[in-house]
């Protein structure tokens, strides 16, 4: 079975971006959104900008977050490991 590293766990995690002309949420992935800066809303077609400072800011904050719970878990799950082992 092949387990994805936490890169691409990243990448795959879905953001909702509201069209400020509609407010219908959008979703993307972080990897789909740090290569744009813009995308189109599904419901009405109203250009979305994806580069603005607070969205960017979601997104870093959302990866830093991945991040640490996945330092967590790693070393949560040694530490059950090596217990396993006494």
């Amino acid at each position: 079975m092949e387990t994805m590293g936490i890169d691409e766990v990243i990448d795959s995690r879905q953001m909702e971006v509201e069209c400020h002309a509609c407010h219908a949420p959008n979703h993307r992935t972080l990897g789909w959104m740090r290569d744009r800066h813009e995308t189109q809303c599904d419901c009405c077609g109203e250009l979305i900008v994806l580069g603005t400072a607070d969205l960017r800011s979601k997104m870093r904050n959302t990866e830093r977050l991945l991040r640490v719970l996945s330092e967590q878990l790693s070393q949560t799950l040694q530490h059950n490991l090596a217990g396993l082992h006494r």
